[in-house]
Formats: C-alpha cells, structure tokens, sequence
C-alpha cells in the first residue's frame, strides 16, 4: 500500500522494499544497482567486513531492521 503523500508509486510485488524502490525508476534504478555492485561486491578498497559496516550503518540510519 502506498501512502497518499508518497512521491512514487510503489510496485506490488513480493520483492523487498528496497528492490521495489529500484524497480520504481528504471534508469536510476540501473544507476543505482551498478553503484551499489561496485561499491560493495567489486571493490578493491573495501574488505567483507567494511561492506557490512556499511550495509548495517545505512540500515540502522534508515530505522531499518537489517
């Protein structure tokens, strides 16, 4: 359900918030979704662990549980 002071719409599907926020905007999706795979699974600066301190960072700045 979307709220009615939303800015998108949010798809329904069964995908979790964060792949329904990508899928809202096609092309910053995209652009969203490369970042994201280099920042944290091609990197050569960041470590695993450094990848999870910022994966568990960010999800507790977003009140979410991760």
């Amino acid at each position: 359900m979307t709220h009615p002071d939303a800015w998108v719409q949010m798809p329904q599907t069964d995908a979790g918030p964060m792949d329904r926020l990508i899928s809202t905007h096609d092309r910053i999706g995209t652009a969203l979704k490369a970042l994201i795979r280099e920042v944290m699974y091609e990197s050569e600066y960041l470590s695993r662990r450094e990848c999870e301190m910022v994966a568990a960072v960010t999800a507790v700045a977003q009140d979410c549980h991760y």
